[in-house]
């Protein structure tokens, strides 16, 4: 028998997943997780700004399909995105919550830490989730 490798152990799962069946990152190494997590942040966060911006105009489309006053279009579309979605950026997440969710929730095994990049959306209502 060769050497039992972390990645393929029974108390730590099984190739890309965990014990848990959570999935797995395909590095183990922390610092380039917090890099790669630091490198993508903002480009997560404004693809999320498109995306419900997107969606809210579509919500528009459908709502006032005749709209012909640009101006009052303008400024409806402003007050919906106000009123449909708050979009709260979120920060890379802290080293030092890094540790203490990879200790405590994962086992020790880093691969599991998927969350270091995070965005709230805050709806007023379900019907606005959609």
């Amino acid at each position: 028998h060769g050497p039992v490798l972390a990645w393929s152990h029974p108390s730590r799962g099984f190739g890309r997943f965990s014990v848990c069946g959570k999935a797995r990152q395909q590095s183990r190494d922390l610092d380039r997780l917090f890099y790669q997590a630091t490198d993508i942040n903002d480009m997560l966060q404004d693809w999320l700004t498109r995306m419900v911006h997107d969606e809210i105009l579509e919500g528009m489309r459908e709502e006032e399909p005749d709209a012909q006053d640009q101006s009052n279009k303008s400024m409806k579309m402003r007050t919906a995105a106000k009123a449909a979605c708050e979009l709260i950026r979120g920060p890379v997440k802290q080293p030092e919550r890094v540790l203490q969710k990879c200790v405590r929730t994962y086992r020790r095994d880093v691969g599991c830490m998927t969350d270091l990049v995070r965005s709230t959306m805050v709806f007023d209502s379900l019907h606005q989730m959609k």
